[in-house]
Order: structure tokens, then sequence, then C-alpha cells
């Protein structure tokens, strides 16, 4: 349908079932341990060269059920955010140690502001370093 979309197949089934399908182009998209959960990301170019592309951060359930955006054009909602503060988004890498928590790379204004986990129960952002550690530190 010209759309990009994420499929998930069961095995044993005998065709792939659709999650979601999105105007923009998905690009990247991390599993939960178990593959209950998929958080992923979108983006679509801005109309010049130097102004880059904005990204839309999307958490669903791999039966495509209870999908939640939680952040849009870059940037996360305040109501998601426990701690003070602002958080913009790029394509960042997601690792999630559990089925309720994921940990991503954190950007303001285009410079890393550490590591944030966002608890998928309370729907909600906090630092969990502000340092530029790698995961392997946290998690």
């Amino acid at each position: 349908q010209g759309k990009d979309a994420i499929y998930i197949y069961m095995k044993g089934s005998k065709e792939a079932k659709i999650v979601t399908q999105v105007e923009d182009c998905v690009t990247d998209i991390a599993v939960s341990p178990k593959g209950f959960r998929l958080a992923y990301q979108t983006s679509k170019t801005i109309s010049t060269k130097d102004e880059g592309y904005i990204t839309d951060l999307y958490v669903v359930q791999a039966d495509g059920l209870n999908s939640q955006q939680i952040a849009k054009d870059g940037r996360l909602s305040k109501e998601s955010l426990s701690d003070e503060g602002e958080l913009d988004i790029g394509p960042a890498e997601i690792v999630w140690p559990n089925e309720n928590v994921f940990y991503m790379k954190g950007f303001f204004l285009g410079k890393e502001t550490g590591i944030w986990k966002y608890d998928v129960i309370k729907n909600a952002f906090n630092v969990a370093t502000n340092s530029k550690a790698s995961f392997e530190t946290v998690i």
C-alpha cells in the first residue's frame, strides 16, 4: 500500500499479522526480551538537507494492541517525563532489560544528555545517568 509496516509472524501461523502501518519510514525497532512488546521509531525528512529529519517514538504490544506514541516530532511529551526538563530524541539505541522497561540515549538540541529509562507501566521517563555512559554500565 506504499506505506512502511511492522509485521509479526508467529511460528506455525499461515501468515504474518500486521502490528502497525505508518505514513513515515520505520527506522528502528527494539523487541523486549520475551517478545511481548516493541519500541519503534519513525522518521520523516524535513524539507532541506541541513534540517535533517524528525522522529516519532512508539511502544506497542507485539499483537498490535495498546499502541502509544511517546514522542512526536523528536520531542517527548512533558507528561511522560518524571524528571524536570525537556528531551529531544533522534534515532537512538533502545535496550530492553525486561518486559516493562527500556533504556535509550537521550539528546537535547543535538547533544547527548545521557541514558534515559522508560517505564511502560507508568508511561514515564527518568534519567538513568546524565553522563555519556554506555548501556553496559547502566544496565
